[in-house]
């Protein structure tokens, strides 16, 4: 537009449209809205439902005639109906399925809890809920959690249910998204049985090479005081002050694990060999 509201100064204008359409549960909805600033000021307002635009202001008013806003009320209802098209397509081309997983808790007296969760779906829309036996739980027996943004354009939720300790066979999470369907299982736990197994194990097998690294120096001390008794008495105060044998040194060694211990043993066996 080659003006400028009153008392603008010489120099380049911007002409800023911003045009809104909307969609609801999954829909693009009808009419737009269109709000145009001059230089940062409002200019021209086109209302979604109406659709007729109106000036911002005496001045933008005065200056153009009916004709000018005519034509813009004809281009912006050809602009909002090509960006409804678009959005529609946008969405058609932009669902994306969920990833769901099924964690539970710790047994509490008998009971565990059992959570589902979907997330990265689009659009929001989704259905949730816990199943046992293959019929629906009461709603008062189960908890949902919002759906909220995942913070990249797609979205997140959950729901939990409370179950027997030992019936997780009969209880599947199941959902439902943009006309697609799964239902998942809740793990048996035996994957963290077997993992408290190994932990054990682990621990048992560094604690008994801790217990026969010890027996090792232990051994070595008392064959160097043997040795010293019949040597030199200078031998037998040079090798103690090199290698302390305390309670406190075989707490720490058997803390850290076995390098400490192998450091040991590596410089008493510099000391013997020299």
């Amino acid at each position: 537009f080659p003006f400028a509201p009153p008392g603008a100064a010489a120099e380049p204008h911007s002409l800023r449209y911003n045009l809104t359409v909307l969609s609801w549960d999954g829909s693009v909805q009808s009419g737009f809205l269109t709000e145009v600033h001059l230089d940062g000021q409002p200019f021209l307002r086109c209302d979604r439902q109406k659709c007729r635009a109106k000036p911002q202001g005496q001045w933008a008013e005065d200056v153009l005639g009916n004709k000018t806003w005519d034509r813009e009320t004809r281009d912006l209802t050809g602009n909002g109906k090509d960006l409804r098209m678009t959005l529609a397509h946008i969405k058609d081309q932009k669902e994306v399925p969920p990833m769901v997983n099924v964690t539970r808790s710790e047994a509490s007296e008998g009971n565990i809890t059992v959570t589902c969760r979907a997330s990265g779906f689009y659009p929001w829309n989704i259905t949730l809920s816990w199943r046992q036996d293959g019929v629906s739980l009461s709603h008062d027996t189960q908890q949902w959690g919002d759906v909220l943004p995942d913070g990249n354009g797609t979205y997140q939720t959950w729901v939990a249910t409370r179950i027997c300790q030992g019936e997780e066979q009969r209880f599947t999470c199941y959902m439902e998204h943009s006309g697609n369907h799964s239902t998942h299982p809740v793990p048996s736990g035996k994957v963290l049985v077997l993992q408290s197994h190994w932990q054990t194990f682990h621990v048992s097998a560094v604690a008994a090479a801790a217990i026969f690294v010890i027996i090792i120096f232990y051994v070595r001390c008392c064959k160097k005081k043997t040795s010293a008794a019949e040597g030199p008495e200078l031998v037998s105060l040079q090798v103690l002050d090199q290698h302390p044998v305390g309670t406190s040194d075989h707490r720490d060694a058997t803390q850290l694990g076995f390098q400490p211990l192998m450091s040991d043993l590596g410089s008493t066996g510099s000391t013997e060999g020299a």
